[in-house]
């Protein structure tokens, strides 16, 4: 039997609908609301108002045929929601705040993030429109930010902002160890009482668990959180290990100073993208623009050595596919036909042509041509 003859047979209407994916898709969501032809469903079961301007979304995976299931996760690992504002499908990275529960279920805290009028908000559109009933899309979760087999005797968890997410997941799965030979700090820098979150559990264990100390710095009251401070907050800091999470800049300077302060073994995550002038490299310190031409449609932009390629494309009113902004999912991964671009994360310089880049973390060094 020719090719042409399996072809025409296997696109047969007698087949229907096993050879028609739209309606597969369609049966598989019939028997399995939260299938997923491309990630993993799971339905919003409770939104928590945790301060202000963040949320807790408590989220049933899928744990049923048809469809991907859930793995389980590490406590402090992240995976990419997606969902679907105005026709378009967007994704964001978040960390899962909870700790791997066979059932399935897992919670994710957002905050609503400031815009700056150029894009969709995934976070602002979660925190006004996202309620109990609702189905979202997540990726299999991932990263290597969770509590180590090996535990030192002394642990300092260090958060800013909404960086507490995954520490706090990590403290949570510390407290179901019931270890007595452990001293945890937990560190957490916020702007007020008010943007405290999970403030009201964590004195709650702090309370009742001698072996967990509290340490809060409002920024708004007592000053700006300068890293040179972790000794005077925290005692014999050297001999802790570390899991540090916060905005890029500020998990960078405080990466710093904790291997200033003789920490060896320390843990980082961040996020909020990456702009060359918070790497500290002195050729970073005057910025330049270049031209930016998209192959695809004929589109050109201007990007500052200073700021990276996905925030440049932004500012310029386009709208780019991304997902974590921090360089881990590769969502803005595109093609760089020609042109030299710094890689933000390792502080590479490459010039090489036909290159896959991630825009969130490149930045242009030289008029760029990009496959889009």
């Amino acid at each position: 039997m020719s090719t042409a003859t399996i072809t025409s047979f296997l696109g047969s209407s007698w087949l229907r609908p096993f050879n028609d994916p739209a309606l597969v898709q369609g049966t598989a969501r019939a028997i399995n609301p939260l299938h997923k032809a491309n990630g993993i469903g799971a339905r919003v079961i409770e939104v928590i108002a945790e301060t202000a301007d963040s949320k807790t979304f408590v989220l049933q995976t899928n744990q049923r045929w048809p469809g991907t299931r859930w793995p389980g996760h590490q406590a402090g690992q992240h995976t990419m929601l997606t969902v679907t504002i105005d026709g378009r499908q967007l994704s964001r990275t978040f960390s899962i705040s909870t700790l791997s529960r066979a059932n399935g279920r897992i919670a994710i805290t957002v905050k609503r993030a400031r815009s700056n009028g150029k894009r969709i908000s995934v976070s602002n559109w979660m925190f006004d429109r996202l309620s109990a009933g609702q189905i979202v899309q997540l990726s299999a979760p991932t990263g290597d930010f969770f509590l180590q087999n090996q535990v030192a005797s002394k642990l300092l968890l260090l958060s800013a902002g909404s960086g507490i997410t995954p520490v706090m997941a990590i403290l949570r799965q510390l407290e179901t160890l019931a270890r007595t030979d452990i001293a945890i700090t937990f560190l957490h820098i916020c702007r007020s009482e008010s943007d405290f979150i999970f403030a009201a559990e964590l004195r709650a264990l702090a309370a009742r668990w001698p072996a967990l100390r509290l340490v809060v710095h409002f920024s708004g009251t007592t000053g700006r959180f300068v890293p040179a401070q972790l000794a005077e907050l925290v005692p014999e800091l050297s001999q802790h290990e570390v899991y540090l999470c916060g905005p890029t800049a500020f998990a960078s300077s405080t990466n710093a100073a904790l291997r200033n302060g003789g920490v060896r073994t320390i843990h980082q995550e961040s996020f909020g993208g990456f702009n060359a002038s918070e790497q500290g490299s002195e050729a970073d310190t005057a910025s330049q623009q270049h031209a930016v031409l998209l192959e695809n449609n004929k589109q050109s932009f201007t990007a500052s050595t200073q700021t990276n390629l996905l925030a440049a494309m932004e500012n310029a009113g386009l709208n780019p596919a991304f997902g974590c902004r921090i360089g881990i999912c590769k969502t803005c991964q595109c093609l760089k036909r020609s042109g030299v671009i710094k890689n933000l994360r390792t502080g590479e310089i490459s010039d090489a042509p036909n290159e896959l880049i991630q825009l969130c973390v490149s930045a242009a060094r030289s008029p760029l041509e990009l496959a889009i």
